[in-house]
């Protein structure tokens, strides 16, 4: 069983990768581009570790290996989704602001996914049942 804090810490790395993102975006100085992609990486680390824990602690027993499985599939699959639709915007635009863009929409999901944190945490950290069903 997790505690609220893990959920939390996976909440706020999500947010500061996203914040680490627009300042890349819109550098124009190599060290703080550097220094943001520095951030934004251990950040994205956090936030996939602390996903991936709460979907192994959360899960029931039987149906571990699909739903793990299914994460594994949606976490490689959607970035080369949004790789593609970013490429193509930068071909037109530069990539400055598909990234901002893309930091953008992540900053609202997150807003829109803290509200409902309270449900959230609680749905996702109570014990998983074990055994067959």
């Amino acid at each position: 069983m997790m505690d609220l804090s893990e959920s939390v810490m996976d909440a706020a790395s999500s947010d500061e990768h996203a914040l680490a993102l627009i300042v890349f975006a819109l550098s124009t100085n190599f060290y703080v581009a550097v220094a943001a992609v520095l951030i934004g990486g251990f950040a994205m680390t956090v936030a996939g570790t602390g996903e991936h824990t709460l979907i192994q602690a959360s899960v029931d027993e039987h149906m571990r290996g699909r739903v793990v499985s299914l994460y594994g599939a949606i976490s490689r699959g959607c970035p080369s989704l949004g790789s593609l639709m970013m490429g193509w915007i930068g071909d037109h635009v530069g990539l400055r602001w598909p990234i901002a863009g893309g930091a953008v929409i992540c900053i609202a999901l997150w807003a829109w996914f803290y509200r409902r944190r309270a449900a959230l945490a609680e749905s996702l950290e109570t014990a998983p049942q074990t055994g067959k069903h």
